[in-house]
Formats: structure tokens, C-alpha cells, sequence
């Protein structure tokens, strides 16, 4: 695989950028204050400050991450940057990338492949493209190890190789040393260098490099609670905080210098760096990026960030995500209503009827889907902690008038309503119509007098003799379903909205 097509310069400049978002009460805290710099390809770019300076911000601005109430001018190459093309020519490996654990290194890399690279790609050559970033990133002896079982540098490196794939021009790195140890930093860090010397513009976020990490960085912006210090090559830092009054001792790690000066820890004035550092940069009039990604569009919470990492990187749009994921649980849908029903109908002594045995299969069947569509939603909508409160919490009167703990002709009138949305009773209600009506035999019975022999009886003491009820119930159950189908789209899409 050729790493190094990138021949002509690359260049992502930006002017007065500023973000803010809603603080405690009306009021609007602002992130970024009037932030101006440069990064080009061929060198390894790093964003230095305090924790709270604002580096992650700025580069999910950068990146295109985040376009909401974003004020600056971005551009690229000199010209404006377009978020739909910047984003295919771009990737952002955020500080704790989503993997699925249950995937080998080579098949993540496979299944990467498979969704990012086109039909042009055929699968001889999408796999000979996986083999050679194994190797290119030392990752050959990790290929048929899963990712769940694989060390923290390691798993960091197979997320670089993901975005390899494409080749992007630009690359963005949130605190990809983060979790490591000092062997493993300079090994990630290496691997940056190399891919800034093969013609990429590398820009990563750096809380606190060792001295031989900082030598390995060509370019450095240094924030202070959102402003600017410094932008430029790392040889002139030093003597551009002395022209400012802050001298760095010798032989100190000049890392830990910028970082001791940007906490106001040796002195109380930041002003003349910044105003140093702004007059380098020239001027433009401000716009403002607030314009969405136009793309037309996590399962389970587990799967979320993976999906908000992938498609924010433009593996995918929304709609391929959702009707993908919709057709492949199809099958375990299939299973699990079917593996329950076929011991549980026959170990219960129900009639070997045909029409009964699909009527109460379909039944289950829908009874999954909703299921498992409902918790999709909560999980995509909310927080684990909130998703499980709020399934329990609506479901539960739902259960209590589905019939089964008080008769429907007993609910009072003003709750009758719930008994009928409830797709508990739905469910309940097909599944005993299923079972004992449409002129079933009488049961058999072991003593002399039997209450409920005639299943009749046992239909109206439950207020379901009527048989057309049950089309009704599964119409119910179908309605149920679509609505919820469209709620996880929904979700889905808002949960973008934010994470922008």
C-alpha cells in the first residue's frame, strides 16, 4: 500500500475562531476566544495546554466534529473549507475510539475496508490492503487476536489503521498517546511522525509530552483557557515565550515549561503572548459554521459511539446504518421466538394445529421485534442509567391492564384508555385467542367436573371471546413496531445533531 501520494503541500488554516455553548442559567460560555493558526502536511502538528484549555474543542472544529455555533473562517488549501468534501478527505481518531470487541484486528480492518473502499476494490485486493497496514503498523502478530484482548497501544494503532484505508490527507489525533506508557507514547507517536513525513497534514492533542516525544514535533499550538500562546515550529517556542518575559532553565523539557506558563505558574499575565501570536496571523471576516452535515441520516448503548465514530467519518449515512442493522437481526429475531415456541408449545400439551402453532409464532415474533426496538431507542436516546428507568417506568402500566391482573370489563373508564394502547394486552390477548379459540375441543380434564373445560368459558371469563380480536391485537402490534422503528430513526438522527 503507497503511504506517501500525497505530493503537492496540504494546508488547513483558520482565523478568529471562536465556540461557546450554554452555560448555568442564560448565560453562554465561551470555549474558543478568537483562535488563528495554521497546520500543513509534511509535519506533525500538536495542540499543547492545560486540562480545560480547550484543545479537544478546537480540533473537533477542525475536524468538522463540531459546526454548531462555531464563528471563524476555516480554510483549506486557501479556499473555504466545504464540511461534505473536507470530510472525505479527512478522519478524526478520537482518545477512546469505539471497537467491537468480538472482532479480530484483520477482521475490523476487513469489515472497514468492505464499507469504506468501492466497488473498484475487489476482495483480493481489499484484503492484500489489510495486510499491508498490519505491517505497517506492527500489527501483524495481534491480526487473529480479538480487539477485546488486545493492549491499549495496539488497539490505538489498529484505529489509525481503519482511517488508512482511504488514505486521508489529513489526519486528526485526540489524545492518542492517552492510557499509555512512556515506551508505548513514543512508539504511537513515531507512527505520526511517519505518517507526516509520507505527505499528511497530522494534527494531534497532547496533554503532557516527555521531552523525547516534544523533539519528535515539528509544529505546536499552545492554548490557554481557550486563547492561543503560540503557533509555529516547535525550535522557535522557547525563543518567542523570552521575547514574552518567560525564560525557559536549561536543560528543562520545554513541554513542561509551555504547559507550567499556559497555568499561569510563572506569572499572572498571558497578554503579550497573546497578542504576539494573533499579530502573526492575519485577519479575515468572521462567518458562521452552523450549517449540518448533509448526511440523510448505538444498536444497544454499546454499539452507539461506534456508530456516531463511523458515520461522522463518512463510513456510512444514517439510512444505510439503520436498514442495515434492521435486516441483519432479522435472523435472531427469527431464532428466539422460534426455539422458545417449539419447547413450550408441546411441552404444555396445545393441539397439534398448524394454523395455531404460526398464529402464536407470530405473535412472538412481533413481541421480539417490539422488544428489542424499544430498548434500541432508549439505548439511543438516553444514558444507560436513564434508558432503564424509562423502559421500566412506561412499561409498567402497560403490563398492569393487559388483562392478565384484572379483567378488562373491571378497569375503571378513566384508564380503560391504557388497556387500549397497551401492547402487553396485544400480546396477551392474541396469544390466548390463538390458544383456545377458533372452535377449539373441549380440554381434557382429570376429575369428574372441570370449571373451564370448554375453552369458550374460559375465553369470555377473560373478556376475549371475540375471535376477531385477534387481527385487531396484531394490527396493535404492528403499529407498535413502526412507530418505535421510526422513534430509533429519530433518535438516531437527533443524537447526531448533538454530538455536532
Amino acid at each position: 500500500m503507497d503511504v506517501s501520494v500525497f505530493k503537492e503541500t496540504l494546508e488547513i488554516s483558520f482565523t478568529k475562531l471562536s465556540y461557546s455553548v450554554n452555560g448555568a442559567g442564560k448565560e453562554r460560555k465561551t470555549i474558543l476566544h478568537d483562535v488563528s493558526g495554521r497546520f500543513r502536511s509534511g509535519r506533525l502538528a500538536a495542540i499543547l495546554g492545560p486540562s480545560g484549555a480547550g484543545k479537544t474543542t478546537l480540533l473537533n472544529v477542525l475536524s468538522g466534529f463540531k459546526q454548531r455555533d462555531v464563528r471563524g473562517v476555516i480554510e483549506v488549501n486557501g479556499e473555504p473549507r466545504v464540511p461534505t468534501t473536507f470530510r472525505r478527505q479527512s478522519c478524526y481518531i478520537t482518545q477512546d475510539m469505539a471497537l467491537l470487541g468480538n472482532l479480530t484486528a484483520s477482521e475490523t480492518l476487513l469489515v472497514a475496508a468492505r464499507l469504506k473502499l468501492g466497488p473498484e476494490h475487489d476482495n483480493h485486493r481489499k484484503r492484500q490492503m489489510v495486510a499491508e497496514i498490519l505491517e505497517l503498523l506492527g500489527l501483524q502478530k495481534t491480526a487473529d487476536t480479538r480487539v477485546s484482548r488486545m493492549s491499549g497501544g495496539e488497539r490505538k494503532r489498529l484505529s489509525i489503521g481503519l482511517e488508512l484505508l482511504t488514505n486521508p490527507p489529513f489526519m486528526f489525533f485526540d489524545e492518542p498517546t492517552s492510557g499509555l506508557d512512556s515506551a508505548s507514547s513514543v512508539l504511537m507517536v513515531t507512527h505520526l511522525k511517519s505518517l507526516a513525513v509520507s505527505g499528511r497534514a497530522v494534527v494531534c492533542t497532547l496533554h503532557q509530552p516527555s521531552s523525547r516525544i516534544f523533539a519528535m514535533l515539528d509544529d505546536v499550538l499552545v492554548l490557554a483557557q481557550g486563547q492561543v500562546l503560540y503557533c509555529g515550529p516547535t525550535d522557535q517556542l522557547v525563543p518567542a515565550f523570552e521575547r514574552a518575559g518567560f525564560a525557559c532553565p536549561q536543560y528543562y523539557n520545554r513541554a513542561d515549561f509551555v504547559l507550567e506558563v499556559a497555568s499561569y505558574e510563572r506569572g499572572d499575565s498571558l497578554l503579550q503572548l497573546i497578542e504576539s501570536s494573533r499579530s502573526h496571523h492575519k485577519e479575515k471576516t468572521p462567518r458562521l459554521y452552523d450549517d449540518l452535515l448533509d448526511c440523510p441520516g448505538e444498536n444497544v448503548p454499546l454499539e452507539a459511539s461506534v456508530f456516531l465514530h463511523e458515520h461522522l467519518n463518512n463510513w456510512y449515512s444514517l439510512s444505510s446504518y439503520f436498514f442495515g442493522k434492521l435486516l441483519s437481526d432479522v435472523p435472531l429475531q427469527i431464532l428466539c421466538p422460534t426455539s422458545f415456541l417449539l419447547l413450550s408449545y408441546f411441552l404444555t400439551a396445545q393441539p397439534a394445529d398448524v394454523c395455531r402453532v404460526l398464529m402464536l409464532w407470530m405473535v412472538c415474533m412481533l413481541l421480539t421485534i417490539l422488544a428489542q426496538t424499544m430498548g434500541l431507542v432508549a439505548g439511543a436516546a438516553c444514558d444507560m442509567q436513564s434508558g432503564v428507568f424509562i423502559l421500566a417506568a412506561s412499561s409498567i402500566p402497560m403490563f398492569l391492564f393487559s388483562g392478565f391482573f384484572i379483567r378488562l370489563s373491571d378497569i375503571p373508564v378513566y384508564l380503560k384508555w391504557l388497556s387500549y394502547i397497551s401492547y402487553f394486552r396485544f400480546a396477551f390477548q392474541s396469544s390466548i385467542v390463538a390458544l383456545y379459540g377458533f372452535n377449539r375441543p373441549p380440554l381434557v380434564c382429570s376429575v369428574p367436573f372441570c370449571a373451564f373445560k370448554q375453552p369458550r368459558k374460559f375465553l369470555k371469563e377473560l373478556d376475549m371471546a371475540d375471535e376477531a380480536g385477534f387481527w385487531c391485537c396484531v394490527a396493535g402490534l404492528v403499529t407498535w413496531i413502526i412507530l418505535l422503528q421510526m422513534a430509533l430513526y429519530v433518535a438516531l438522527r437527533w443524537r447526531l445533531h448533538k454530538a455536532r
